[in-house]
């Protein structure tokens, strides 16, 4: 399987996804379209409190006809509309799995012009996100790659999403936890320092410290 989608493909899953989060009570696990003149992306928005100060974080998931694969693009704003350098949006995460974070994932973040909106968002790079999802077998690719890629950032996926989807996901909840521990080797060894070490830790997903206001 080559781990890439098609742009249909794409569309129909975000759609998918965000019917099925409709219906939820919170707020952080919404996932709404936002139809733009140059396409579709979806989007999700909560607002989390940190070092007690609120602060709003801004997912949205496009797609690049470049690599044929979805990209995840994010910023975390204050309540007065500053937004949180790189650094400050790592620190969010509990020390343990900010190292991960460091290590593995902080050379392959960047920051770049919104393909939609025009405006600097930081995203994560989508060169190599084939190599990670073609091991994957799902009904819903970009439901699927935002379990693994919207972890190291504590992107909240319930798991009644999976439930909703088109067949039993039960085995590709298994592939995806199965990916994930993978996920510090392909982006770190193969995306940034080219290595070739052979690491591959069992990830670590503890609880956060901040809470969902």
């Amino acid at each position: 399987m080559s781990g890439t989608i098609s742009e249909e493909e794409f569309l129909r899953d975000i759609s998918e996804i965000a019917e099925n989060s409709d219906d939820s009570t919170r707020t952080e696990h919404r996932w709404t379209l936002v139809k733009h003149d140059h396409g579709v992306f979806c989007k999700n928005s909560s607002t989390i409190e940190y070092n007690n100060e609120a602060i709003v974080r801004h997912f949205h998931v496009t797609y690049s006809q470049s690599y044929g694969v979805p990209v995840l693009w994010f910023n975390f704003y204050r309540r007065d509309g500053s937004s949180l350098h790189l650094d400050d949006i790592v620190a969010t995460v509990r020390a343990d799995f900010r190292s991960a974070i460091e290590s593995d994932l902080i050379r392959s973040i960047s920051q770049n012009e919104h393909p939609y909106l025009g405006i600097m968002f930081y995203h994560i790079h989508p060169c190599r996100t084939h190599l990670v999802m073609r091991d994957i077998r799902s009904s819903n690719y970009v439901l699927s790659w935002l379990s693994i890629f919207g972890s190291p950032l504590r992107l909240s996926l319930p798991s009644k999403m999976f439930q909703h989807t088109r067949r039993s996901e039960s085995a590709d909840i298994k592939n995806c936890l199965l990916i994930s521990s993978r996920i510090y080797t392909t982006l770190g060894t193969q995306w940034m320092d080219q290595r070739g070490s052979d690491k591959c830790g069992q990830p670590n997903f503890p609880l956060t410290p901040f809470r969902h206001i």
